[in-house]
Protein backbone atom coordinates (compact mmCIF):
# COMPACT_ATOMS: atom_id res chain seq x y z
CA UNK A 1 0.00 0.00 0.00
CA UNK A 2 1.39 3.30 -0.73
CA UNK A 3 0.43 6.73 0.23
CA UNK A 4 -0.14 9.49 -2.02
CA UNK A 5 1.18 12.94 -1.01
CA UNK A 6 -1.16 15.72 -0.15
CA UNK A 7 -2.29 17.87 -3.02
CA UNK A 8 -1.44 20.87 -1.62
CA UNK A 9 1.81 21.69 0.51
CA UNK A 10 2.20 25.10 1.90
CA UNK A 11 5.37 26.92 2.61
CA UNK A 12 5.52 29.69 4.63
CA UNK A 13 8.62 32.78 4.27
CA UNK A 14 9.62 35.92 4.36
CA UNK A 15 8.71 38.26 1.58
CA UNK A 16 8.71 42.11 0.56
CA UNK A 17 5.08 43.26 0.64
CA UNK A 18 3.21 42.24 -2.68
CA UNK A 19 0.14 44.23 -3.76
CA UNK A 20 -1.49 41.97 -6.62
CA UNK A 21 -1.65 38.85 -8.72
CA UNK A 22 1.15 40.09 -10.81
CA UNK A 23 3.34 41.81 -8.25
CA UNK A 24 2.99 37.83 -6.43
CA UNK A 25 3.25 35.99 -8.90
CA UNK A 26 7.13 38.24 -9.41
CA UNK A 27 8.09 37.94 -6.17
CA UNK A 28 7.21 34.36 -4.76
CA UNK A 29 8.26 33.02 -8.43
CA UNK A 30 4.50 30.98 -8.08
CA UNK A 31 1.24 30.70 -10.38
CA UNK A 32 -1.40 32.51 -8.69
CA UNK A 33 -3.26 28.94 -8.63
CA UNK A 34 -0.44 28.07 -6.02
CA UNK A 35 -1.02 30.61 -3.46
CA UNK A 36 -3.05 31.64 -0.48
CA UNK A 37 -3.94 35.63 -0.11
CA UNK A 38 -4.89 36.75 3.36
CA UNK A 39 -7.27 39.69 3.78
CA UNK A 40 -7.79 41.61 6.93
CA UNK A 41 -11.63 42.86 7.93
CA UNK A 42 -12.06 44.67 10.84
CA UNK A 43 -15.55 44.41 12.80
CA UNK A 44 -16.93 46.44 15.87
CA UNK A 45 -15.39 43.19 18.21
CA UNK A 46 -12.67 42.22 16.76
CA UNK A 47 -10.61 42.03 13.72
CA UNK A 48 -10.67 38.72 11.13
CA UNK A 49 -7.74 37.81 9.04
CA UNK A 50 -9.22 35.56 5.88
CA UNK A 51 -6.76 33.31 4.23
CA UNK A 52 -8.46 32.53 1.05
CA UNK A 53 -6.94 31.09 -2.71
CA UNK A 54 -5.07 33.77 -4.01
CA UNK A 55 -7.63 33.93 -7.32
CA UNK A 56 -11.11 34.12 -4.79
CA UNK A 57 -12.91 36.70 -3.40
CA UNK A 58 -14.12 36.97 0.35
CA UNK A 59 -17.59 36.04 0.33
CA UNK A 60 -18.89 38.65 3.34
CA UNK A 61 -21.82 36.98 4.39
CA UNK A 62 -20.08 33.38 4.51
CA UNK A 63 -17.78 35.43 7.28
CA UNK A 64 -20.20 37.02 9.35
CA UNK A 65 -21.73 34.08 9.74
CA UNK A 66 -18.66 32.18 10.23
CA UNK A 67 -17.30 35.08 12.95
CA UNK A 68 -20.94 35.31 14.18
CA UNK A 69 -21.43 38.70 13.67
CA UNK A 70 -23.86 40.82 10.84
CA UNK A 71 -22.49 41.16 7.51
CA UNK A 72 -23.24 44.82 7.56
CA UNK A 73 -19.96 45.54 10.15
CA UNK A 74 -18.08 43.84 7.61
CA UNK A 75 -15.48 45.83 5.65
CA UNK A 76 -11.79 45.22 3.60
CA UNK A 77 -9.55 46.72 6.35
CA UNK A 78 -7.64 50.14 5.80
CA UNK A 79 -3.83 50.48 6.20
CA UNK A 80 -4.45 52.12 9.94
CA UNK A 81 -6.42 48.89 11.15
CA UNK A 82 -3.34 46.65 10.03
CA UNK A 83 -1.20 48.40 11.53
CA UNK A 84 -2.67 47.98 14.60
CA UNK A 85 -2.09 44.50 14.40
CA UNK A 86 1.18 44.94 13.39
CA UNK A 87 0.76 44.69 9.91
CA UNK A 88 0.44 46.55 6.14
CA UNK A 89 -0.82 46.30 2.93
CA UNK A 90 0.47 43.42 1.00
CA UNK A 91 1.99 41.78 4.28
CA UNK A 92 -1.04 40.35 6.17
CA UNK A 93 -0.56 37.30 7.04
CA UNK A 94 -2.80 34.52 8.48
CA UNK A 95 -0.49 33.77 11.29
CA UNK A 96 -0.99 36.53 14.16
CA UNK A 97 -0.27 36.53 17.92
CA UNK A 98 -2.21 40.10 18.44
CA UNK A 99 -5.41 39.88 20.35
CA UNK A 100 -8.76 39.66 19.89
CA UNK A 101 -7.63 38.41 15.99
CA UNK A 102 -9.81 35.69 14.63
CA UNK A 103 -8.56 34.33 11.32
CA UNK A 104 -10.11 32.14 8.83
CA UNK A 105 -9.67 29.90 6.22
CA UNK A 106 -11.78 29.83 3.26
CA UNK A 107 -11.14 26.09 1.88
CA UNK A 108 -11.79 24.63 -1.42
CA UNK A 109 -13.15 21.06 -1.09
CA UNK A 110 -13.26 19.20 -3.87
CA UNK A 111 -16.81 18.62 -4.92
CA UNK A 112 -18.40 20.42 -2.10
CA UNK A 113 -17.84 23.76 -3.25
CA UNK A 114 -16.02 26.59 -0.23
CA UNK A 115 -16.20 25.46 3.47
CA UNK A 116 -14.84 27.55 6.29
CA UNK A 117 -12.60 26.31 8.89
CA UNK A 118 -12.18 29.05 11.80
CA UNK A 119 -8.93 29.64 14.45
CA UNK A 120 -10.45 31.11 17.69
CA UNK A 121 -8.26 33.62 19.79
CA UNK A 122 -6.38 32.80 22.38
Amino acid sequence: MSCKPPAWLFRCGNTPPVIGQADAERVLGLPADQMLKTMGVPCRRCDVLVALPARSRVHYGNLARAVGVQRSVLRQAEPDDLARIGMMPGGASPVCGADGVITVFDVFRVGDGHGVLRQRPR
